[in-house]
């Protein structure tokens, strides 16, 4: 039987909780730092959920890297409706 990492389900809902909304990389990381997270434990948290890296900005100076959560199950994004 495979016990849970009480840090990784920590890790878990911090991103649940922290990208309800598109979220600068960054951002998530400095945080999850201040809640206790170590780095390592939230991106094994990230890909556990699924957690999208997308490019904001493109090449233009000033451009970041944005988590965000996949789509519920079942929903259709803005670009599947189109």
């Amino acid at each position: 039987m495979k016990r849970r990492s009480p840090k990784l389900e920590t890790a878990k809902a911090f991103l649940r909780h922290t990208l309800a909304h598109p979220t600068p990389a960054t951002a998530v990381i400095v945080c999850a730092d201040w809640e206790g997270i170590g780095e390592r434990t939230l991106i094994r948290a990230a890909r556990s959920l699924g957690v999208r890296s997308l490019r904001s900005g493109g090449r233009e100076w000033g451009a970041h890297w944005v988590w965000e959560l996949p789509p519920p199950e079942g929903s259709q994004t803005a670009s599947e409706s189109a």
